[in-house]
């Protein structure tokens, strides 16, 4: 990180690499085009094409890789079909990756032509080595031949413990709990197609054929939604799975919450109705009791909290209502707020008595919990106002961390009490493919995402990019996740009908290896520094221009996030140098 100050004291904080990778057309924030991190390699490998021969009318590509951190190399022959293989296999799963030019009928092998082919191929490896998530993935590795030759380099794969798997339907949501010295997964299932209902005319063709079936006889052929429970069953590592307890619906399960203290099962459902039921004692989660079935919402609950020191129920519904109610007493039904947008999450902050509610237009909305029912203080936007699937709230330092279908990561600061208005998105980053769940590693300080590609991500909260990747559902979206750094276990329900216990290992590289990467990154970023200060003192005219680096270990600053300085610039003087804009600055 750098500090760059100018003469009328305006701060900007700018992250280098972010700031150099991207290319704003802003040139007052961008320096140089051609100055780009990804001309250097910021991992222990590198990949250079050295040369080129024609092999039978077909052009080999000499590659000379390096493995920096054992001081050995190795030498690979790819052709065009072996990129474009590897481009295929990666492009449908990793986002943002640079194109290969298409496969020509006839092939040019004039000079010109080439160079040109080898450019790009050596600007498509490079960027690979720089993504993690691409670096670590099984096809990269093959193509580098990187098992056979580096084995320890690979990084460290979760192995699947165990999977309970071809259940009826696709899984909607599960919770995993730990109780009387017993571990369980609850969870619900729906019909393949319930989850694609989107529109308000296939939601009512879905609710008349609901109608028409027998409500009396639930048979195999009708079922199109269960709430299962299974013990889990733990074995040296090897996970097995003991059915408890199950519920056959005729209409499809949405969600679940479950309350330790009451030892309460909420099951939420798409024709709107909230079934509760009381786990009896002794019983081992083989006995449960239905206690109320509450017709809060017109069509699909999206999720549900319950409030045990209030004794209210709150849910949210594609009918875009909050409501809150009281389980023992069935009339008392509170609709809190109707929005203009579906309402997809539920989140509680407890310390502060205050509730979150996310929506399908990029907005969420802040409720005070001190009154009932409960007050509504402010309403906070994330950047590109994407469909927000799930978010995590940390209690720790007040942060929302949130994912949409865009493919984006949000973190949003959230207002002391009585400052909630000041509330605002801090950072934003990510890549194009469909976010569906998230959750936060608060001892590695990592965000783990699920999209709809079945693909798990580990990114790195300092610096925005992705650590670690792997497909844990193949081609089916990932609909529940949950991580437990204590016992490095992630499990994962998705609608291949399946959930997967995963073993993770405590580092996804070795320690020594990111040591040495650090170090190698550190040397790359003062280069870049040197040339960046260079170019500022040529567009400030020679101004003086003092700098610093940021030197902080701690994992919970912001360095490296990608601030959106468009959201920070006053455009109505956005061709004014710099000392003619008053009482204005890169905010961030």
């Amino acid at each position: 990180m750098i500090y760059l100050f100018f003469n009328n004291n305006k701060k900007i904080l700018i992250n280098m690499k972010r700031a150099l990778t991207e290319n704003p057309k802003n040139t007052r924030y961008s320096l140089s085009s051609n100055l780009n991190i990804n001309d250097f390699t910021i991992t222990t490998i590198t990949a250079k094409i050295t040369g080129q021969e024609m092999v039978e009318n077909t052009e080999i590509f000499k590659i000379h890789i390096t493995d920096n951190y054992h001081k050995k190399s190795w030498i690979i022959e790819k052709d065009s079909t072996d990129f474009n293989m590897l481009y295929n296999k990666l492009s449908p799963t990793y986002f943002d990756i640079p194109t290969l030019p298409p496969k020509q009928i006839i092939n040019q092998f004039d000079a010109e032509s080439v160079n040109k082919k080898k450019d790009i191929y050596q600007h498509f490896l490079t960027s690979c080595l720089n993504r993690k998530d691409i670096y670590s993935s099984f096809e990269f590795k093959y193509f580098l031949n990187l098992k056979k030759n580096s084995p320890d380099l690979c990084g460290n794969t979760p192995l699947l413990g165990g999977a309970i798997e071809f259940l009826p339907e696709s899984v909607t949501d599960f919770k995993y709990i730990e109780d009387d010295n017993i571990k369980i997964i609850i969870l619900t299932t729906a019909e393949m197609g319930v989850n694609n209902i989107k529109t308000d005319e296939e939601y009512l063709k879905f609710k008349n054929r609901l109608e028409n079936e027998n409500d009396e006889i639930i048979n195999n052929n009708n079922v199109q939604g269960m709430t299962m429970i299974f013990e889990i069953i733990s074995n040296e590592g090897v996970y097995n799975f003991k059915l408890l307890w199950q519920r056959k619906y005729k209409c499809p399960n949405t969600c679940i919450y479950y309350d330790k203290i009451t030892k309460t099962i909420f099951i939420g459902r798409e024709d709107g109705f909230v079934s509760v039921y009381k786990h009896l004692e002794q019983s081992h989660y083989t006995e449960l009791e239905l206690i109320i079935e509450l017709k809060n919402h017109f069509s699909r609950i999206t999720d549900i909290w319950y409030d045990v020191n209030r004794a209210k129920m709150f849910t949210v519904s594609n009918d875009r209502r909050l409501v809150a109610s009281d389980v023992n007493l069935n009339s008392q039904m509170v609709e809190v707020n109707r929005s203009v947008h579906n309402y997809t999450k539920l989140i509680p902050d407890l310390t502060n008595n205050r509730l979150f509610a996310a929506t399908e237009g990029g907005i969420i909305e802040l409720y005070s919990l001190d009154k009932y029912p409960p007050e509504k203080k402010c309403r906070i936007r994330i950047s590109g106002l994407g469909y927000i699937s799930d978010f995590y709230f940390n209690k720790h330092n007040s942060r929302l961390f949130t994912c949409d279908h865009n493919g984006k990561i949000s973190i949003i600061e959230i207002g002391e009490i009585g400052k909630e208005k000041i509330s605002s998105q801090i950072s934003q980053f990510g890549f194009k493919n469909r976010l569906t769940v998230i959750e936060y590693d608060q001892i590695k300080h990592e965000i783990i995402t699920g999209d709809t590609l079945g693909k798990v991500i580990i990114w790195n909260i300092k610096t925005g990019e992705p650590v670690f990747s792997w497909v844990a559902h193949e081609n089916m979206a990932i609909t529940s996740l949950y991580f437990n750094r204590i016992n490095n276990i992630l499990i994962t329900g998705a609608k291949d009908k399946s959930i997967k216990i995963w073993k993770v290992p405590e580092f996804w590289f070795d320690p020594q290896i990111e040591k040495y990467e650090n170090e190698d990154l550190a040397k790359i970023n003062n280069e870049l520094r040197k040339k960046r200060i260079q170019m500022e003192q040529i567009i400030q005219g020679n101004k003086e221009i003092n700098y610093e680096s940021d030197q902080s270990e701690n994992e919970e600053d912001l360095n490296g996030w990608n601030y959106d300085f468009n959201d920070n610039i006053d455009h109505d003087n956005i061709n004014a140098p710099p000392e003619e804009i008053e009482g204005n600055y890169l905010n961030i």
